[in-house]
């Protein structure tokens, strides 16, 4: 498929699911089922796979013969992570509605009529030119698929219910595989010209909905979210022993903020933020500010992070 064929395709029916896969034999079949399994009906599948070593590509051809109509395989080069894979696929796709599904998790059979309400709800509020994002919470399971947390949040102690952009400058509480987001929202992303700052394509999404449009957090969780060793992105549980190893890793704390600053200066130069008093524009060249300077506008614009321990590691390393 040319380059050119990709760039236009359009997704006939309401929701486009985006899939991103790299070696994901193990677990792949259970995913795709499960979105098969799915009780809205009005969905295509569009797969991309930055060139598996595995059985994987194989596995994705099989299920594009078998639902020629629902299933597609997006062909193009590698993008080396799966960030770059997801960014590829948007700018693949024209859809009304956009879900992200990683490769080896389980949705359960209500997360996109439910997912999809929520936006409707939203979009009705708001209307139909805002962009908007919904997202929700995630059950935690092993590689047996077994619970080990029934709420994501719960288990990570993040405080999902964030709305504006200075909730999202410092820390992301959004998981890409729960997502929707509408089409303008998918516009206002698409044709990023350098990645290379973004952490995270879920990540963006919230920094680009909140400064611009709209969230809405479903307190449901609609699919189970595997651990296990090959996750590119996994979870960890938030304990005192989760605070005391990051604590005595102030270095990669503090390198941590700064590529949230990075992220914060690309989005200013995407998006031609001029206004040195924006909070984002602030937020991205507040680096070179004193510390106690960085510590008063972190207050006055409550950017903190979940939690007081997150919070504090913030003011004390950022």
């Amino acid at each position: 498929m040319e380059i050119m064929e990709i760039l236009i395709m359009r997704c006939k029916a309401k929701v486009a699911i985006l899939m991103a896969t790299y070696n994901g034999e193990k677990y792949l079949k259970e995913q795709i089922e499960s979105i098969l399994k799915q009780d809205f009906k009005s969905w295509e599948l569009f797969i991309h796979d930055d060139c598996s070593e595995d059985k994987t590509l194989g596995i994705i051809k099989k299920y594009c013969q078998k639902y020629p109509e629902k299933i597609h395989n997006i062909e193009g080069n590698s993008t080396g992570c799966a960030k770059n894979n997801f960014f590829f696929l948007m700018n693949s796709i024209d859809a009304d509605y956009i879900m992200f599904s990683d490769q080896d998790d389980y949705w359960h059979s209500d997360k996109i009529v439910k997912t999809f309400n929520e936006m409707k709800r939203l979009q009705e509020k708001r209307g139909p030119n805002i962009p908007l994002l919904v997202y929700t919470d995630l059950n935690v399971v092993d590689s047996e698929r077994h619970e080990i947390s029934a709420s994501m949040s719960h288990y990570q102690g993040f405080n999902i219910h964030k709305r504006k952009i200075t909730d999202f400058l410092a820390e992301n509480t959004v998981t890409g595989c729960t997502i929707m987001i509408n089409e303008p929202l998918l516009n206002k992303c698409k044709n990023l010209k350098d990645t290379s700052n973004v952490i995270m394509h879920d990540w963006w999404l919230a920094l680009v909905a909140a400064k611009y449009g709209d969230i809405s957090f479903l307190n449901e969780s609609l699919i189970d979210y595997r651990q296990h060793g090959n996750n590119s992105v996994g979870t960890t549980k938030y304990n005192y022993e989760y605070i005391f190893r990051r604590l005595k890793k102030g270095r990669s704390i503090r390198k941590r903020i700064n590529s949230t600053r990075k992220q914060a200066m690309c989005m200013v130069r995407s998006f031609d933020i001029e206004d040195t008093n924006d909070v984002v524009y602030r937020y991205a060249t507040i680096g070179s500010q004193t510390k106690i300077r960085r510590l008063f506008f972190y207050i006055n614009n409550g950017i903190r992070k979940s939690g007081i321990r997150r919070t504090i590691g913030l003011y004390v390393f950022g």
